[in-house]
């Protein structure tokens, strides 16, 4: 969807080395966690910098972990950055962009302040893993095939698929527990032996772990003696409109949490399984990576027949103006389809031209069942998070894919998990049924192309090179055209079912970038009110003439005039059964008493 200036920085984490035996709590300046401003950064920098200064674990200064901004977009917002001004020779995992949230409701005061202890007790976890190195245990991601531990490098790829392997290369016996630390803050003890946190190594041994399939920094803790590490367990930081118990206390997401205490007769060793991530590539045409915890419910749609190596010579043959490059695309772009949107814990919400057209288009609708799969719980394209099975699908009876314009572009689908593997419970978006206005406050999300390209012209490509899908879901600010100018610019192709979408003026009027929906964001959401606690689906991203040339209008289809079809095609949704539901019709309106 958008192109994003916010740096995507990477925390500093590297492994270990021996201290004298004393406890390692917070003593100074320097131990604490650092919040800086971003020098735009205007509304809002007394409230935070006295959440920070009335801190115990957090100060203000330059050399910052995070720094605070205010969000481009949404005005009175502010958003927290990860920084990394300290070099290091094993990066860890990115933690990205944190949306902190409005500063007149008190929301942005609120979550900085749930924010600060964990991410304080998180960057204290990896400054005990910096100064306490155990040169005799060593922790990595290790090949099956041929039993050899891999490089950093190569664990930072492909680490979180790889099995774990434990080592104890020295001549004593050792006790040794094992920290994963994600990039929600969340420390967990992982289980080693029977469910077992702390087990006995023999020098000489090794210790297999099954894949831990999440990205991750893990922490490998030592000592001649049994030991508990229970206290250096801690919950995931959420935002508050996530988890209803911030304010009200309890032990997930109290404020508070008590100080840490490393005991430095421990001693460790660590290692990153995850991504080596650069800054997000640019996506749906000027926007900017979506915050963590802001789009649960948003749904990636996948192929899941890759390229094969035929098809992708082929097409490297033809015209550029035809190719569609996939050999200068990773795997999950060359797999990515379409987006969607969660609106129940088993109902995902897309376009119809996404399930129904194509390969797909009826009689062979069912091929969807096979042929693609949903990805939830994750903002990265093709990875991470829960992949689930189609099973129904249910699509406008009026939905014709040769139509000009694509009306009535909206299906519902039927998903089930899986048997075993990862089982998330994201949050679904409610759907929106008062009509779109003039002044509506719409984001588009999706991973879509980010280049504007010309009606007619190749969409595949930029000038002569491939067109990129982003790293990271992307969000948008668009503002709705009234039908009647809507129609002046597309003509006929306009339904009245369907809302037009062009930049923002007041975006232009501070020099940002164009924003408009390309292929890749199609069926994902458009959202009224994003970020804000009342957010509801008002739209699914349709289709559009070129990307964004000249603010050509994106189309959207006008999810809060499907609610009678919605209804009816949630009764009829059925697991095996791919059908055309016919929209009610509306009921007459009640006689005027006389």
């Amino acid at each position: 969807m958008v192109r994003s200036d916010h740096v995507q920085a990477l925390i500093a984490f590297a492994a270990l080395i021996s201290t004298p035996a004393m406890a390692h709590q917070l003593t100074g300046a320097s131990d604490r966690l650092i919040i800086g401003f971003y020098p735009t950064m205007e509304r809002g920098r007394s409230e935070m910098t006295r959440i920070v200064e009335q801190s115990s674990v957090a100060v203000v200064g330059n050399d910052s972990d995070f720094a605070i901004t205010g969000d481009p977009w949404i005005p009175g917002y502010l958003t927290l950055i990860a920084r990394d001004p300290r070099p290091s020779d094993f990066a860890g995992i990115s933690v990205g962009a944190i949306r902190l949230g409005q500063i007149s409701t008190g929301e942005a005061e609120k979550t900085l302040h749930a924010f600060l202890p964990r991410a304080a007790r998180r960057k204290q976890l990896l400054q005990f893993a910096q100064t306490h190195r155990d040169s005799n245990l060593s922790i990595c991601g290790f090949s099956p095939a041929d039993g050899k531990c891999l490089g950093a490098e190569y664990s930072r790829a492909v680490g979180p698929m790889l099995p774990i392997e434990i080592r104890n290369n020295g001549r004593t016996n050792r006790y040794v527990a094992l920290i994963k630390i994600t990039t929600d803050m969340a420390a967990t003890l992982v289980p080693l032996r029977d469910d077992a946190v702390v087990v006995p190594l023999s020098a000489g041994t090794t210790l297999s772990l099954p894949p831990l399939n999440e990205p991750g920094e893990l922490i490998l803790l030592a000592s001649d003696s049994p030991f508990d590490p229970a206290g250096l367990a801690q919950s995931p930081f959420a935002v508050p409109q996530q988890i209803e118990c911030v304010g009200k206390g309890g032990p997930r997401c109290s404020y508070d949490l008590p100080p840490l205490t490393l005991d430095n007769r421990w001693t460790a060793s660590a290692i990153v399984l995850g991504e080596d991530d650069d800054e997000p590539k640019p996506a749906m045409g000027g926007g900017f990576a979506a915050s963590r915890g802001d789009a649960d419910w948003t749904v990636e749609l996948y192929d899941t027949t890759p390229y094969t190596k035929a098809e992708i010579a082929a097409d490297s043959a033809l015209p550029v103006d035809k190719t569609k490059f996939p050999a200068e695309r990773t795997p999950e772009e060359r797999a990515h389809a379409c987006g969607g949107t969660l609106i129940a814990t088993d109902i995902v919400i897309t376009a119809a031209h996404c399930v129904a057209k194509g390969i797909f288009k009826d009689p062979n609708m069912k091929r969807v069942f096979t042929g693609r799969r949903i990805r939830l719980g994750t903002l990265r394209m093709g990875k991470g998070g829960e992949t689930r099975a189609i099973v129904g699908l249910a699509v406008h009876s009026d939905y014709d894919p040769s139509a000009d314009g694509s009306p009535n572009d909206i299906a519902l689908l039927l998903i089930r998990r899986d048997e075993t593997g990862i089982h998330l419970q994201p949050r679904s978006l409610a759907l929106g049924t008062e009509r779109i206005v003039p002044n509506s406050d719409l984001v588009g999300l999706g991973w879509g192309f980010t280049e504007t390209v010309a009606p007619n012209a190749n969409i595949m490509s930029s000038g002569s090179t491939a067109q990129r899908n982003p790293i990271l879901l992307q969000q948008a600010s668009l503002a709705p055209l009234s039908f009647a100018e809507c129609r002046k610019r597309l003509k006929d192709r306009v339904k009245p079912t369907m809302i037009c979408l062009v930049t923002p003026k007041q975006v232009l009027a501070r020099g940002g970038e164009p924003t408009f929906s390309c292929r890749g964001d199609s069926g994902g959401p458009l959202v009224r009110d994003y970020g804000r606690g009342t957010e509801e689906l008002v739209g699914l991203t349709s289709w559009s003439l070129g990307c964004g040339y000249k603010d050509t209008p994106s189309v959207y289809t006008d999810v809060t005039q499907y609610d009678r079809w919605i209804a009816a095609a949630r009764a009829q949704l059925k697991p095996g059964v791919a059908i055309k539901v016919t929209e009610p019709a509306r009921a007459p309106r009640a006689a005027r008493r006389r």
